[in-house]
């Protein structure tokens, strides 16, 4: 992140070890990776393709992982008392996930899915003792502390998911629920769907109420808002540690961290596409 550098005997370790190294800039946008070998996987691969064709599995999918994002919105939302706005909101949210449920194509879930989105935008900084200002989500460039931190937790939370996805053997670009854009890790961001308020936004609400992160992390340059390296430092200490916290896990039925939980998921939405299970069951929150 930022200026670091890999000494070259550490980027042999790396590619040894199979790991993946990830740039990103200190706002956290992604400027590129190392990358190891592919997996030789490929008759998931060819099966992965195949059902990208398939609109029947295409919808059933992005049915789940949308809802799924929903409903772990909410979970965050009301887990710890509900204010009356956040109450009010919380049930408009319920009611877009009745419609997520009867919605006939891809496109009309991804027009519910932005529906559902700004109404939960609305209700986060509702959580936090401090908004910093925030008035709605704005991706590219973040314009305020919180945007930051949101923008800063999805890509490094993209990036491990990204990571998973090539070890488990998927071609990363290839998404059932994203559209393809040329560069564009398709099914990372599908399977990090389920994961943004549990990892990225729990996160935040975490380290903003306990003044972990404060205004003074934040400075103006140039009509930007920048994150001190200290404070990037520290988130990204924390958001390794959330990754390795511990969580119940219905679909296995084990409690796992949610590095466990990641490849979990990615596994198994393997051995769905190779038909050796019926349907993908997505991580809920607080289940």
């Amino acid at each position: 992140m930022g200026n670091g550098l890999i000494t070259p005997q550490a980027i042999d370790y790396l590619l040894r070890k199979n790991i993946d190294v990830a740039y990103l800039s200190t706002s956290g946008r992604y400027r590129g990776r190392l990358q190891p070998p592919f997996p030789q996987n490929l008759p998931l691969r060819k099966a992965q393709y195949r059902l990208a064709e398939d609109k029947a599995f295409c919808l059933k999918f992005s049915r789940a992982i949308v809802a799924a994002k929903v409903k772990n919105s909410i979970y965050l939302a009301t887990s710890k008392g509900q204010k009356p706005f956040v109450g009010k909101q919380s049930e408009a949210l319920k009611r877009v996930i009745d419609r997520i449920g009867r919605a006939g194509d891809v496109n009309k879930l991804l027009g519910l899915e932005g529906s559902a989105s700004a109404k939960y935008f609305k209700i986060l900084p509702k959580l936090l003792k401090n908004d910093f200002g925030f008035t709605k989500r704005i991706k590219h460039p973040p314009t305020d502390p919180l945007n930051i931190l949101l923008s800063l937790g999805y890509s490094l939370l993209f990036n491990y998911v990204h990571s998973m996805i090539n070890l488990v053997g998927f071609d990363p670009y290839q998404g059932f629920f994203h559209k393809y854009k040329f560069g564009h890790a398709a099914l990372a961001s599908d399977m990090m769907e389920e994961l943004r308020a549990p990892v990225v936004d729990k996160l935040v609400v975490r380290m903003v109420n306990l003044k972990m992160i404060k205004e003074r992390d934040f400075t103006k340059e140039n009509g930007k808002t920048r994150m001190s390296k200290d404070a990037l430092k520290k988130y990204v200490t924390e958001f390794d540690n959330r990754l390795s916290a511990k969580q119940t896990h219905a679909n296995s039925g084990k409690s796992l961290d949610f590095k466990q939980i990641i490849e979990w998921q990615c596994r198994q939405l393997a051995r769905v596409v190779l038909h050796k299970e019926p349907v993908y069951k997505p991580f809920i929150y607080g289940r």
